[in-house]
């Protein structure tokens, strides 16, 4: 069966639709795509800029090598006519991560393919995945570890592929209590040293900050603990994986201490700018025992600052409703 492809914006969703009849994907709502599994083959599609985009991914074959040569292995899908130039290589820094591809395909692209080669152009981009390792069955689902998942996912920010058990029986929970909120797991292991790690940084950058050398205005300087909170629970968050209110409550404790290391080192700027020379215990107890009862009021508004990026912080990354997160897996 062949179609006409015409020039009309709205066919590029009538083409993912097509896509995903085809190979069975299956449709995400609040997010408007196609989601699935092509032997072995994570695959995305989704209208974005008026272009029709498939993202392609496999947790069992490296991308890397093509990623490097401009993807001049993919013999398969130069044959059909689809320029080698529409696929972008995608790296991140997770230590399991072997690699992805975007295909990006305009409506003039489109029209150079013709219709006949439309519902190939998958199919071939999973084959050249397979000269480079990519296995149709070494899959196993992330929540049972069954052999063959059927099903992709997203969550917290991450794909995931699952079994139709586990996703049915997630889709039913979330049916029976729709609003009740998704207990996510933290990865404390990821959290805890990445907590440390930025509190630590974050705290001497805010000191620095404080210096008389930078003249920033005072409410600049009261901004920045709230920005520099944000920033913490970002960082924070995509470590753990997700967040919950154990992690929130640990977010709070460093943001905390993060502001008060920056403002020791702004106290011991001021000292040193009078010329007043002091070990830092010294320092740190002049500053508990004399500075801090005489100017709290001007202290306590970095530490609204700082619960300001809290409140933003936590609606930001606040445990979705399972309904919620059904509607985008």
């Amino acid at each position: 069966m062949t179609t006409t492809i015409n020039t009309d914006d709205s066919v590029l969703s009538e083409l993912a639709t097509r896509w995903a009849s085809v190979y069975g994907l299956r449709h995400v709502p609040a997010d408007n795509r196609y989601r699935g599994i092509i032997d072995g083959v994570c695959v995305e599609v989704a209208v974005v800029d008026q272009t029709l985009q498939a993202l392609f991914f496999s947790p069992t074959g490296s991308l890397i090598s093509q990623i490097a040569s401009d993807f001049a292995g993919f013999t398969n899908l130069a044959r059909s006519g689809v320029a080698l130039t529409s696929l972008t290589g995608l790296i991140s820094r997770r230590p399991d991560d072997l690699g992805s591809c975007v295909l990006t395909l305009s409506i003039p692209q489109l029209l150079a393919v013709g219709p006949d080669k439309f519902d190939e152009i998958p199919a071939l981009v999973v084959k050249d995945f397979h000269q480079f390792g990519t296995a149709a069955n070494a899959m196993i689902c992330k929540l049972c570890q069954a052999p063959s998942p059927t099903q992709l996912v997203q969550y917290d920010e991450q794909y995931h592929v699952i079994c139709d058990n586990c996703f049915q029986t997630f889709q039913q929970r979330a049916m029976e209590n729709p609003t009740a909120a998704a207990k996510p797991t933290v990865n404390w292991k990821k959290a805890l040293p990445t907590m440390l790690i930025t509190m630590v940084i974050g705290g001497v950058v805010w000191g620095v900050l404080q210096h008389q050398a930078f003249r920033l205005p005072f409410y600049f300087l009261v901004a920045l603990p709230g920005i520099g909170v944000m920033a913490h629970a970002r960082f924070a968050a995509r470590a753990a994986h997700g967040m919950n209110r154990q992690l929130l409550v640990a977010i709070v404790a460093t943001s905390v201490i993060a502001i008060v290391i920056g403002n020791v080192i702004g106290f011991a700027f001021a000292l040193a700018a009078l010329k007043v020379r002091a070990t830092w215990w010294e320092i740190l107890r002049t500053y508990f025992e004399h500075y801090l009862p005489a100017n709290w009021q001007e202290e306590a508004l970095y530490f609204v600052g700082g619960l300001i990026g809290i409140y933003f912080a936590w609606a930001a990354h606040k445990p979705k409703t399972q309904g919620e997160i059904v509607q985008r897996l």
